[in-house]
C-alpha cells in the first residue's frame, strides 16, 4: 500500500474519531444516570467492539456472524471480563512498603501507570502505559507488544520506559509513574543497588531520559490500584484488533476508567 494511501485511511481515523467522540461522551453519561450503569456501559462497550470485529471480518475475509452470535460473544467476553476482575480483587500480594489506596493528585500532576502482561506459549509479552490528570480523565495511553520477550522483569521494565517516553512526547512537567512492580520502582529509587544484567540497560534509559523532566516520581502501588494498567496490557496481549484500532482503544479505555474509577 502506498504512502499516500496509507496516510489517507490514518486521516480517515482520526476525523472519525473527532466527530463520534462526542456522542460517545453522550451515550456514556446517559448510561451512567442508571443503578447499573457502570455495568451497562461496559456492556455497550464489548457489544461495540464485537461489531467492529465483525465488521472487519466482512471487509477483509469476506465473511459474516449472525448478529446473534456478535451478541453472544460480547456477553460472554462481558462475562469473562468481570470474572477477572474478581479474581483479581480476590488475590493480594504481601509487599511493604506499598500504596493500598488512591490518593488525590495535584491538579498540575499527571499519573501514568504503567504494566505488562506474557503470553508464554505465544513466546511474546505486552505492555501498556496509561497517563490521566487529576479528574481521572485520560490524556493519553500506549500499548505494545514484544516478540521474543517472555521474561516479566524485561517487560516491566519496557512498560517503565514506554511511560517516561509517553510523557516526554506529550511535554508533562510534572509526572507521577505508578506500577506494580517493587524490583524495578526501588531501583530506579536508589533504594536497591544490585540490578539485573537484563534490565541494566533499559533502566539506563529511564535514568536519562528522567533527567530532562521538570519534576518526576517512581511510586509503587499494589496491584488493586493498578488495574486500569493491568487490563490495557492483558488486552494488548490478546486481541489484534484493539492494538492496531485507535477507536477501539478509546472504547476500552473510556470503558475501564469508567467502571474502575481511579483505580
Amino acid at each position: 500500500m502506498s504512502f499516500k494511501r496509507t496516510l489517507g485511511r490514518i486521516n480517515k481515523t482520526t476525523h472519525l474519531y473527532i466527530r463520534l467522540s462526542p456522542i460517545w461522551i453522550e451515550i456514556s453519561s446517559y448510561l451512567l444516570q442508571h443503578d447499573q450503569g457502570l455495568e451497562l456501559l461496559t456492556g455497550f462497550t464489548f457489544l461495540l467492539w464485537h461489531i467492529w470485529k465483525n465488521r472487519n471480518l466482512l471487509s477483509f475475509q469476506h465473511q459474516s456472524c449472525p448478529f446473534s452470535e456478535v451478541i453472544s460473544k460480547a456477553l460472554n467476553h462481558h462475562d469473562d471480563f468481570y470474572e477477572s476482575q474478581q479474581q483479581q480483587s480476590a488475590s493480594q500480594r504481601i509487599v511493604v512498603p506499598v500504596a493500598t489506596h488512591i490518593l488525590p493528585l495535584p491538579s498540575e500532576y499527571i499519573k501514568i501507570n504503567f504494566d505488562a502482561a506474557v503470553n508464554g506459549q505465544g513466546n511474546y509479552g505486552a505492555v501498556a502505559a496509561l497517563a490521566r490528570d487529576h479528574r481521572n480523565q485520560p490524556c493519553r495511553w500506549v500499548c505494545r507488544r514484544y516478540l521474543a520477550i517472555t521474561d516479566p522483569l524485561t517487560l516491566e521494565s519496557l512498560a517503565f520506559r514506554e511511560a517516561l517516553l509517553l510523557a516526554k512526547a506529550k511535554g508533562f512537567e510534572k509526572v507521577i509513574i505508578e506500577g506494580d512492580c517493587q524490583v524495578v520502582i526501588r531501583l530506579l529509587n536508589g533504594e536497591s543497588i544490585l540490578t539485573p544484567l537484563e534490565i541494566h540497560d533499559i533502566l539506563n534509559d529511564v535514568k536519562m531520559l528522567s533527567a530532562d523532566c521538570f519534576e518526576i516520581s517512581f511510586c509503587y502501588v499494589n496491584q488493586s490500584c493498578n488495574q486500569a494498567a493491568h487490563c490495557l496490557a492483558a488486552i494488548t496481549l490478546r486481541d489484534d484488533t484493539f492494538l492496531y484500532n485507535p477507536w477501539q482503544q478509546i472504547i476500552i479505555v473510556t470503558s475501564l476508567l469508567a467502571t474502575l474509577g481511579l483505580q
